[in-house]
């Protein structure tokens, strides 16, 4: 899914630089006199009679003709797909955006430079960012994180001076669902409760699923907790409708077999939320393995 949404990305950049440039071209001048173009390094060049010149732009002129298709347009000058912290991204001489693509749980920090310049730029979960008119300031920028990534889930484009004016960041690439494991064989005591960590849902949709699978023979029961304050803030429960399933046992499921899955409806609006899971037959203990779908 992270893949597709760059390639998706990439498409928009096609379409939105190829359909200007799509009869960039080379020219050749048939008249008797000089002609005026722009070069593909975007100097403005003389054309003798007779002379062809390479360009990015689309001509309309008597006795300019076309000669070639080539060369055509990409705006990116480089990109790459970062699965390591402390990569290094050295910038392309050429490049005058650096774009930041992150598709990841992860929240990175990102250097200029060094390491010693602090503090560093945060990049959040599933965000992006584009530093413009890098390479005047900077030759290299640093990627750091804590979390496990997949290739293409964060990746790094460079961008000439035409894409510079292009805010990636504003590309819909469509909604995407996020999986998070909340319990993994947590087994809670009789009468007691597990809560999971706290997971970011700002830029959710609004929509939530829950799967579970219970052993025991205990009862379990899953409610979530909202907070504004942040992911190290107070988590409050809501004074009613936070409970999302009660009294599931190890018969849960259309199999019986304590496997099942439900929708989340109604959740307050909030920031962070965490899921509470709470024994709540007070005789015997629940084992759960619990995960969250968020889209």
């Amino acid at each position: 899914m992270k893949n597709s949404r760059y390639l998706i990305l990439i498409l928009a950049l096609i379409m939105v630089f190829g359909a200007g440039m799509a009869d960039a071209a080379t020219y050749r001048n048939d008249s008797n006199g000089y002609i005026s173009i722009e070069s593909t390094d975007g100097r403005t060049i003389q054309l003798a009679p007779g002379e062809s010149g390479q360009t990015y732009q689309y001509y309309d002129i008597d006795n300019l003709t076309k000669t070639s298709d080539a060369p055509r347009y990409n705006p990116v000058i480089a990109q790459a797909s970062i699965t390591a912290s402390g990569t290094e991204v050295s910038v392309d001489t050429a490049a005058d955006t650096v774009v930041v693509i992150n598709d990841s749980d992860a929240a990175l920090s990102v250097y200029w430079g060094s390491r010693t310049n602090t503090p560093a730029t945060p990049i959040p979960a599933d965000s992006r960012w584009n530093f413009d008119d890098i390479r005047a300031v900077a030759d290299k920028l640093i990627i750091d994180f804590d979390e496990t990534v997949s290739d293409g889930q964060i990746r790094v484009l460079q961008l000439d001076r035409r894409g510079q004016g292009l805010d990636i960041g504003n590309f819909d690439t469509g909604p995407r669902t996020t999986v998070y494991t909340l319990f993994d064989g947590t087994t809670i005591a009789a009468g007691g409760s597990a809560t999971s960590d706290a997971i970011y849902v700002g830029k959710a949709a609004g929509y939530f699923s829950l799967q579970v699978a219970i052993t025991g023979d205990g009862t379990v029961k899953f409610e979530y907790l909202v907070s504004m304050t942040g992911e190290d803030g107070t988590f409050v429960e809501p004074s009613e409708g936070n409970d999302i399933e009660t009294g599931l046992t190890n018969t849960a499921g259309t199999a019986s077999d304590g496997n099942d899955a439900f929708p989340i409806s109604d959740l307050m609006l909030a920031p962070y939320i965490q899921i509470n899971a709470t024994e709540t037959g007070l005789s015997d203990s629940v084992t759960l393995t619990t995960r969250l779908g968020v889209q």
